[in-house]
């Protein structure tokens, strides 16, 4: 599998996105386009069946800009292409989605 440099990123206030990592610089890193997800449990009221539901949202509102710099210092972990988060089903989900666009 191509790396294509899209990666789940974890930052230190607890957000959870997923973004093309376009550079990484001594204290700061590029990131093209990130977004915010995180998976949404529906009830049916009649049948009590949960559905469950991948929801995305773009991380930076009101902007226009598609690179964003953000301080390496507010990363707390990053996946790379090796680790086994990159065969879940929500990388692989996102992944698909972000490159339809």
């Amino acid at each position: 599998m191509e790396d294509n440099g899209y990666r789940i990123i974890k930052l230190k206030n607890g957000e959870t996105l997923i973004s093309r990592m376009v550079d990484i610089k001594r204290k700061t890193i590029i990131l093209e386009r990130p977004m915010q997800y995180k998976i949404v449990y529906l009830v049916d009221s009649n049948s009590m069946k949960n559905t469950e539901m991948l929801v995305f949202k773009t991380w930076i509102e009101y902007t226009t800009d598609n690179l964003i710099e953000i301080s390496a210092d507010g990363v707390l972990s990053r996946s790379e292409e090796h680790t086994s988060e990159l065969q879940s089903r929500q990388y692989l989900v996102c992944r698909l989605l972000l490159e339809k666009k």
